[in-house]
């Protein structure tokens, strides 16, 4: 599984995640086939994850703890599903 890190405070996550993808594209291309998960980080600041094009998205804040579990409930069952 690829685990991707955003913050929130990208301009635009969506352009941010495409971009990431095209840097493991050129840098080892058989990467692309695995699972991803997308982590946006400083979720505490944010209203809305709502976004078409992005892999399962999951808003994590180390400040307040939001979503950490469920953080690591989504990596887990990702391990132990393929």
């Amino acid at each position: 599984m690829l685990l991707f890190m955003i913050s929130c405070d990208a301009p635009d996550i969506g352009a941010k995640y495409r971009i990431l993808l095209g840097e493991l594209e050129r840098s080892n291309p058989d990467l692309l086939d695995k699972q991803r998960l997308l982590v946006i980080t400083k979720a505490d600041l944010l209203a809305s994850l709502a976004q078409a094009d992005l892999p399962p998205t999951v808003g994590i804040s180390s400040l307040t703890n939001k979503s950490i579990q469920r953080l690591k409930d989504m990596i887990w069952g990702a391990l132990y599903e393929g």
